[in-house]
């Protein structure tokens, strides 16, 4: 995956407007996923792009 098109969460959420708190809740609700989790750090990387996208 191309980690230029990624965006932790922090940088999601200043893009957005969104509180990072908030986009944590969307992703426990299913309607937000991370595109990657870093397996060592366990951060969450965004895109804008959809499964469908992919």
């Amino acid at each position: 995956m191309d980690r230029m098109r990624l965006f932790s969460i922090g940088k999601l959420a200043k893009l957005t407007g969104v509180h990072i708190q908030s986009l944590r809740y969307y992703e426990t609700i299913g309607i937000l996923r991370p595109a990657m989790i870093d397996p060592d750090s366990g951060y969450r990387y965004y895109t804008f792009f959809t499964d469908q996208d992919r």
